[in-house]
């Protein structure tokens, strides 16, 4: 059987395969062979969302998968591994770890896929995970009779245990049950990430993140006019999480009288109602939960069909955004600025009343719900910890400030909130422990940290707040992080401010001026990977009569009959694989790297898996710098390692000095976090790039002389630089390097005659003539001693011809 007929026939049998084995019951296997290899063994931490998978078998598809599937799994390792195209639903694995499925027949071995000890119901791509569950890759035969799997004759194995990230900032405050945690690291030092330009972002409202991408409400307040609108209605914009480019917007409606924070589920983006005074929407197991005020109702929305499921009337305004927990929602509401205020359980199911609960006055914010205590503040400054099973208040305090709606933050055993208004009540952040009760600490009434339209947030030991702008009730133009646990100040910044949002070591808040604000020292944030290409600011989105949108390029709009709406994410996700053409890139500039990104004039950034014992290729196919690649041998397993190429508009800030000759570009170029790109991790390291011959032309440019220099030990070292080729318009060059960062791109210019010059002091005529002599001299020595040797080796000749023709005799 020749190899295509031999292809063709394992292609048969695996689709063959691919039906008794997605039609066929689980079946619990044995444990793994003692003597067989692990390959990978250990646990992923996965998010919900999606990534950008681009199986070997066709990299023309650019395919949205679901992170917690068994794919998001493998990707998440760090190995590498080929798949054919999608088939009924998901992928055959052809390869991993450069292991590949061998010609079918008896005893030919191959990957199976095996999820919590059974066999899989679907080929990759195809199978659900949730956290706690262990998705197994044996490399086995399989027996060509049963077509059953031969777990006992395995040689290599992958097991991976999957843990649900916590990082994620899908909600207001966090997640659906409101509580203002993150697990991810934070900043401690107030450098500025990034600055949107001027979008008009709703003042007091809050972002949400997800999938490489920062979305928040923006535009014009008729209810508050609060600034000046480009737009005649509302919109979701979304901006790049770690760049804060403009990415694609949506349109929200009008929704009125209301600093509502948007929501993330499932791949789309949810506003609210389009309607007066609404809370934001919380959209948890296919349910939207949000609110229209001039009804008093909250309501539960089918997400797919938009069908309403069920309606709630409360006493008083219904401005809440609803939280959930434990198939329960808790609601707020009260008569404004007025008393009583009113919490409410109710079923997640069926909208049925559990408990009501009244407190002193107006439940002006939303309540936030962790470990089986519901936390709601009353306008006049109460504190309420109510039991979320029974709705019986288990304790309650009064803080000074009065006009507080700030929704509780609940980590380390204590309740973080604040409250206050300019020109009427003290502005303050509190900190409460939830089981004495008593205040831990509050900040300074003089300082004006936080205000009653700010929710704070927490993470990594330290509390996130804003601080009111001058003359503005409801915008923020200041953001402090203070210590947790003392209440200290950490950092301040004149920037953002309104309730915070941190994922992914950035933290992220609207200023009173529209824009939105990042936090983060560059230096522990990885850049986006997503294909910037895929996500720019003219991609196209479709709005109906009832606000409802969705951005992506086939625009199906979603809309409840009630008018509630949502809006999709669109564009490339972040985590994106690109199995066969080396790696993502994108561009942009700034974030990523400690260069200030007013001095960089183009980034590109590239991706691969950092395996041991293999050559690593960064491509950069944008062009968008000189780089054209970047090369080492790996002396470790590194997993998925992000490189940023800058090019830079003057000499890096980073050198005291430029490098001598001319200049064609200076560079930066960062590969993996720092420490990683050094002798003990990769060796044979090489840069390629091109150099324009019209620069050369131009400035009269000595080809044989440009060189990549790098800046090491103070000073410029010139690197081992040779031609590797040439087409019209540039050439190309590679040089081997130590170490990366800083780096020049220099040449020289031609030199084709010596002249000399007569006005600056050098050797006189006589010392020029000693010279020439003295050279004669030596070329004629030379000659001397060379002519003994010549006629040495003339003579050995003639010995050696007349030996040869002797012996021919």
């Amino acid at each position: 059987m020749n190899n295509t007929n031999s292809k063709i026939f394992f292609q048969v049998a695996l689709v063959f395969i691919s039906i008794l084995f997605i039609s066929s019951t689980a079946t619990a296997y044995g444990s793994f062979p003692a003597e067989a290899e692990f390959l990978w063994n250990g646990e992923v931490t996965l998010s919900s969302g999606t990534f950008r998978y681009v199986p070997a078998a066709n990299q023309s598809a650019n395919y949205e998968w679901d992170k917690l599937t068994d794919l998001g799994a493998l990707d998440a390792t760090g190995l590498e591994f080929e798949t054919g195209d999608l088939s009924a639903g998901s992928f055959w694995i052809n390869s991993i770890a450069g292991i590949y499925n061998e010609p079918w027949g008896a005893g030919a071995m191959s990957w199976s896929i095996f999820v919590n000890g059974e066999k899989a119901a679907s080929g990759l791509g195809g199978n659900s995970l949730e956290e706690g569950d262990i998705v197994s890759f044996y490399y086995l035969p399989w027996d060509t009779v049963t077509y059953e799997p031969l777990i006992e004759e395995a040689t290599y194995a992958i097991n991976i245990s999957i843990k649900e990230s916590d990082d994620a900032w899908h909600h207001f405050h966090k997640d659906a049950a409101h509580t203002g945690f993150s697990s991810s690291n934070a900043p401690d030092t107030n450098n500025l990430l990034w600055a949107s330009d001027p979008i008009w972002a709703t003042p007091s409202s809050s972002p949400v993140i997800a999938d490489g991408k920062v979305f928040v409400k923006c535009g014009a307040d008729s209810f508050l006019g609060l600034m000046p609108s480009l737009v005649e209605e509302n919109m979701i914009v979304a901006l790049d999480m770690f760049t804060g480019r403009y990415l694609f917007n949506s349109s929200a409606g009008e929704i009125e009288g209301s600093w509502s924070s948007p929501c993330y589920y499932n791949g789309k983006v949810w506003c609210g109602r389009p309607t007066e005074g609404v809370g934001g929407p919380t959209v948890v197991d296919g349910k939207i939960f949000d609110s229209n005020n001039s009804e008093h109702l909250y309501f539960c929305t089918d997400e797919k069909s938009g069908k309403n499921l069920w309606s709630f009337k409360v006493t008083g305004d219904a401005r809440g955004t609803p939280a959930y927990y434990k198939d329960k929602v808790y609601l707020t509401s009260g008569p404004i600025f007025s008393s009583p205020g009113y919490v409410y359980c109710v079923d997640a199911g069926s909208g049925k009343e559990i408990w009501k609960q009244t407190i002193s006055f107006q439940a002006a914010g939303s309540a936030a719900v962790s470990d089986g205590v519901v936390y709601v503040t009353a306008y006049t400054g109460g504190l309420y910890a109510i039991d979320a099973e029974d709705g019986s208040v288990l304790w309650n305090v009064t803080v000074p400030s009065t006009d507080v709606s700030s929704t509780p933050a609940i980590a380390y055993g204590n309740v973080y909130i604040s409250g206050g208004c300019p020109g009427y009540s003290s502005i303050r952040t509190y900190c409460y422990n939830t089981t004495t009760h008593e205040m831990v600490w509050s900040t300074a009434e003089e300082d004006e940290i936080g205000g009653w339209t700010t929710s704070v947030a927490v993470a990594d030991g330290m509390v996130f707040v804003g601080k009111h702008a001058e003359g503005d009730f409801f915008g923020h133009s200041g953001t402090y992080a203070l210590n947790a646990f003392t209440g200290d100040v950490v950092w301040t910044s004149p920037y953002g401010g309104a309730s915070p949002a941190i994922s992914g070591g950035i933290v992220f808040t609207i200023g009173a001026d529209g824009r939105v604000y990042a936090f983060a020292d560059p230096a522990e944030v990885l850049p986006s990977d997503s294909d910037t290409s895929d996500s720019s600011s003219d991609d196209s989105s479709d709005s109906s009569s009832d606000g409802s949108s969705d951005s992506s390029s086939d625009s199906s709009s979603d809309s409840s009959s009630d008018g509630s709406s949502g809006s999709s994410s669109g564009g490339s996700s972040s985590g994106s694989s690109s199995r066969s053409s080396g790696g993502s890139s994108g561009g942009g500039g700034g974030g990523g790297s400690p260069e200030p990104a007013r001095n960089v004039q183009v980034k590109e950034i590239s991706q691969q898996f950092v395996t041991n014992r293999n050559q690593i290729n960064f491509k950069f196919p944008q062009e968008a710098t000189p780089v054209v690649h970047i090369r080492f041998d790996s002396k470790k397993n590194a997993g998925k390692i992000t490189t940023i190429v800058e090019e830079l508009k003057e000499k890096s800030v980073l050198t005291p000095t430029g490098p001598e000759g001319q200049i064609y570009r200076h560079l930066n170029i960062w590969v993996g976090n720092e420490g990683f790109a050094t002798q003990k991790n990769i060796e044979n390291s090489s840069i390629g790039f091109r150099v324009s011959k019209a620069w050369v032309t131009e400035n009269d440019i000595d080809v044989n002389s440009i060189t990549l220099q790098r800046f090491a030990d103070d000073t410029w070292n010139s690197l081992a630089t040779s031609k590797t080729g040439e087409e019209e318009e540039y050439l190309y060059f590679e040089a081997k390097t130590p170490g990366f960062a800083s780096l020049a791109i220099t040449g020289q210019k031609n030199v084709y005659s010596t002249e000399l010059n007569t006005d600056k002091a050098g050797p006189n005529t006589q010392d020029m003539q000693n010279i020439t002599s003295t050279e004669s001299g030596n070329e004629d020595e030379k000659g001397s001693k060379a002519s003994p040797g010549f006629c040495f080796i003339l003579a050995a000749l003639g010995i050696l011809v007349s030996a040869v023709a002797l012996k021919r005799k």
